[in-house]
């Protein structure tokens, strides 16, 4: 996936093992075992503020995807994403990769859903940002690029709009299986 940010695709920066940071299923198709990735087309999304997570400046989004497909496919990696202000228009988005969760490949059945949080800091503004009121514009939709996809999914985030400080910045896991992303 690429990391949105401003509205421009851009690619990920080789990581310190010199990979470029994209997620890679294991073999051509998705994992191990021969399956098919799971496509955009194939999924779902739904994006909400994680209760409770309010704290320090701070706070979590649960980023979910289901499998509507009719057929069992993978999952392996990150989103990419980028913030939209109430009319859809696209915003700065810093996506920073969090290895803090091991990425292992998904087996994702028919129905079943995976999920990620993106941590995003609210109200500790970057040096040029306004110091006082809002850092940038309510963000009112999140858009999310599957992993290892070029096209993407719009959600409503359930709770928000969010006000994300830093440019945009939001910090996020790899996927995981079930609704509920990692450290909720």
């Amino acid at each position: 996936p690429t990391t949105q940010s401003s509205g421009t695709a851009t690619t990920p920066a080789p990581s310190a093992d010199g990979s470029s940071g994209a997620s890679v299923a294991p073999g051509a198709s998705g994992t191990a075992s021969g399956l098919p990735r799971c496509h955009t087309t194939d999924l779902s999304p739904a994006v909400s503020i994680v209760a409770g997570s309010q704290g320090a400046g701070h706070e979590s989004l649960n980023i979910k995807l289901t499998n509507d497909s009719g057929h069992t496919c993978s999952v392996y990696g990150f989103p990419g994403m980028m913030l939209e202000t109430s009319n859809g228009a696209g915003q700065a988005t810093n996506v920073t990769r969090n290895h803090g969760v091991p990425e292992n490949p998904i087996t994702v059945v028919n129905g079943a859903s995976v999920a990620t949080t993106g941590r995003i800091d609210f109200d500790i503004p970057a040096a040029d940002e306004p110091q006082t009121g809002n850092c940038e514009q309510p963000s009112v939709y999140l858009e999310i690029t599957p992993p290892d996809e070029t096209t993407q999914l719009s959600a409503t985030i359930t709770g928000g709009p969010v006000t994300v400080c830093e440019h945009g910045s939001i910090d996020v896991f790899p996927f995981i299986s079930g609704s509920t992303g990692a450290n909720q």
